[in-house]
């Protein structure tokens, strides 16, 4: 049995090794595949309980490291620059033979410890970190750009495997590892979800929601999930604007926001779209129950700010609403948009207009057949299993 210590930097508002990475590893099981979790986070007593209770029901070691926060920016990398002896300790209590650490920051604290330079690596690019943060976030410091863009090259080089959520990212990773006597293998790690879990549901069960909502059975619904805040990466002007392309078209259409900060969605609403606040319904939904408020919609909205970074990154919000039976519109060139493109279930949000039309002449007057395209296109690029037969192809023969 290989076992692999997966290491990660998690705030509060994230729920991304809960919802998507535990599911994967679970998977991987029988397989003869056994992980561990070495969380930085900056998350409450309760939320870390939490998280090592849910990983010990998976048969998922656990070990939590609070980062320290103090001074914004540098405390985190100061944490990650004096974290190397923590994954030492956790190879030798759980016995780790891999080690996968995800993104940027975990990846310098894997190249201070002692067991990065003995085990294998693999590495999860998940997009490209320090550009992101250059493009997208206020008062980034280009020092530390410089830091983690040096990480990435030393990352790179000392990878066996490098895992990425879209193609583009590749050439751009290649070239910055540099001339390399092995190169490591690239693999294309898709945001995988369970098609069991998010699923169109039946008639009876998006009606209930609809009845929740007190809105009628055949009002179209516009959804969006997520938050509206986080810097400048997510285009909510672009979102706006596909929301008011598609209510000129069907100014009976309702926009569902389903999000766990409530206040800051409705105050970059009245920032953006004051407008639309009549029209909007803003939600926080339980997580297990998301999928079925998603697949009672009729079209969800995935806007990125177009830029560098962006190219290398898979909105996971797309995975979730074609797996629901839910057509996307948004930005196209953003992960594996093209290909859900080329089968009619995705339609690019830089031409509101246009996108709006689709959905009010093509989507809503064939909606059945569209949600079978979504759920199929869903479940070719976005399941779980493949997502984990990636994971396993990356494993596989390290040690």
């Amino acid at each position: 049995m290989t076992r692999t210590l997966f290491i990660t930097w998690d705030g509060p508002e994230s729920a991304y090794l809960e919802s998507l990475t535990l599911p994967i590893f679970t998977a991987l099981h029988p397989y003869g595949f056994h992980f561990d979790v070495l969380q930085f986070h900056w998350d409450e007593p309760n939320k870390v309980r939490e998280t090592r209770d849910l990983c010990a029901r998976s048969g998922i070691g656990y070990r939590g490291v609070r980062v320290w926060r103090s001074v914004p920016g540098i405390g985190s990398l100061l944490s990650a620059l004096a974290g190397g002896w923590r994954i030492d300790s956790a190879v030798s209590h759980f016995g780790s033979d891999v080690l996968l650490p995800r993104s940027t920051i975990p990846a310098l604290t894997t190249l201070r410890s002692r067991a990065g330079r003995h085990l294998p690596i693999v590495f999860d690019a998940d997009g490209l970190a320090a550009d992101e943060k250059i493009e997208f976030v206020d008062g980034a410091s280009p020092f530390e750009y410089r830091v983690m863009r040096d990480v990435e090259t030393r990352i790179l080089r000392r990878s066996a495997r490098v895992l990425v959520r879209s193609p583009a990212a590749i050439p751009t990773l290649k070239a910055r590892a540099g001339p390399l006597t092995t190169e490591p293998d690239y693999i294309l790690f898709t945001n995988g979800r369970d098609p069991e879990i998010f699923a169109p549901g039946i008639d009876t069960e998006r009606l209930q929601i609809r009845n929740q909502l007190q809105i009628g059975a055949d009002t179209p619904i516009i959804l969006y999930v997520g938050t509206l805040g986080g810097g400048r990466k997510y285009d909510i002007d672009g979102l706006i604007a596909v929301v008011r392309a598609v209510r000129a078209e069907r100014p009976d259409s309702q926009f569902l926001l389903l999000t766990g900060q409530i206040e800051e969605a409705t105050r970059e609403l009245e920032r953006h779209g004051p407008d639309l606040l009549p029209h909007a319904l803003i939600r926080r939904v339980p997580p297990g129950e998301m999928p079925r408020w998603i697949a009672a919609a009729d079209v969800g909205v995935a806007m990125i700010s177009e830029g560098f970074s962006t190219t290398a990154v898979q909105p996971i919000k797309t995975a979730e609403y074609l797996l629901c039976g839910v057509p996307v519109i948004g930005t196209l060139g953003i992960g594996q948009t093209a290909a859900a493109e080329n089968v009619g279930v995705f339609k690019s949000g830089q031409e509101p207009v246009a996108a709006a039309r689709w959905f009010a002449r093509e989507v809503l007057p064939n909606r059945e057949r569209f949600r079978t395209y979504a759920r199929t296109a869903g479940e070719e690029m976005f399941s779980l299993s493949k997502a984990a037969d990636a994971l396993r192809e990356a494993l596989v023969n390290l040690v």
